[in-house]
């Protein structure tokens, strides 16, 4: 039911006049914000043609396991979404984010399926934090 009410308001924020109710504006790259704010924004503005990708600072997997380490315990589904729709991304184009993830030494987890991907990545962490 809540995927069925997600995809509902997504196809509402993305109609044609969505603008026109205050809608989500188009995603400009180097714009910051909270995940739920960012990703809900139209693609990127008419005519640049550029692909922009949400990149989260620090990165999804740092927050989620710092907190986890907090909580001394695993965090709940509920709490791994609101960590990540409460956190702070930046609007990269695609070209740029190969780069920045280099840099950083590891790829983060998807956001759009944040859940699964963080029970991924916490099991191969604990198995190398004991191996």
């Amino acid at each position: 039911m809540r995927k069925q009410m997600m995809s509902r308001l997504w196809r509402w924020a993305m109609s044609p006049f969505a603008a026109l109710r205050g809608g989500p504006r188009p995603l400009r790259e180097n714009a910051t914000g909270k995940y739920r704010k960012l990703a809900g924004a139209a693609g990127p503005p008419p005519g640049t043609g550029e692909r922009l990708v949400l990149v989260f600072i620090p990165s999804l997997v740092a927050t989620l396991r710092n907190r986890e380490m907090k909580k001394g315990a695993p965090l709940t589904e509920e709490e791994v979404l609101s960590i990540r729709d409460n956190g702070t991304c930046i609007a990269m184009r695609q070209a740029m984010v190969g780069d920045f993830v280099d840099s950083r030494g590891y790829d983060d987890v998807d956001p759009e399926d944040v859940w699964n991907a963080w029970q991924t990545v916490r099991a191969q962490l604990d198995a190398a934090r004991k191996g």
